[in-house]
């Protein structure tokens, strides 16, 4: 048995150069409500985002992270509910203007593994996200 046996990755805490920006990416595009909101203070002002017992998102606003282009975080995913089609994903995607990561040629890049398919797209301040139409990539399915 594990020391510290979990249930899950309880919240992702990220700089960002627009908070503003940041809680209307998240929460238009994922559905993400405002849970906590501290953008009063002078100096690193923060939010918490969330979607109830889903995942939460702390962004803090700081000078710093316009600078940063090394913020030690490969990306991180989301998982999609269930039945979505990664083509029909791609396609809202699109025509919401969401910036994607591109292959050499321009074209979105959809990666299709054994169980699940993912797209990678990026968030305001550069971030990669992962949306993989299965959770944990579907590594638990039998």
């Amino acid at each position: 048995m594990p020391l510290l046996p979990i249930s899950g990755i309880d919240h992702i805490n990220m700089c960002v150069t627009n908070l503003e920006r940041s809680i209307a990416f998240y929460s238009n595009v994922f559905g993400f409500e405002l849970k906590e909101d501290h953008r009063d203070l002078r100096q690193y002002p923060w939010v918490t985002l969330g979607i109830a017992n889903v995942a939460y998102l702390v962004l803090y606003e700081t000078d710093e992270a316009a600078q940063t282009r090394d913020r030690r975080i490969i990306h991180f995913g989301f998982a999609l509910k269930h039945g979505q089609r990664i083509d029909d994903v791609l396609a809202q995607v699109l025509k919401a203007g969401i910036k994607t990561k591109n292959d050499k040629a321009g074209n979105p890049i959809v990666a299709h593994y054994d169980r699940s398919s993912s797209l990678y797209l990026s968030d305001p301040d550069g971030y990669e996200l992962d949306i993989s139409i299965k959770f944990g990539g579907g590594l638990d399915e039998r």
